[in-house]
């Protein structure tokens, strides 16, 4: 049996996430992308940053044609 690094139970299967290399079991991560919870939390996060981001600059020139 291995151990899952997120939820540090030992379990049948881990699979190792492709960002940070943590051991990951089925319930603490995304097999199909290969990225334990942590790693694709933070990947979503940084997805919500960028769009807010994008948005912000659209507002400040639409903002800036009206002036």
């Amino acid at each position: 049996m291995s151990k899952c690094n997120i939820c540090e139970k030992e379990v049948e299967e881990v699979f190792i996430c492709k960002e940070c290399g943590a051991s990951f079991c089925r319930e603490h991560g995304d097999v199909d992308t290969e990225l334990c919870d942590d790693c694709r939390n933070y990947e979503l996060e940084e997805k919500k940053q960028e769009e807010a981001d994008i948005i912000d600059d659209i507002q400040d020139m639409e903002q800036e044609e009206h002036e």
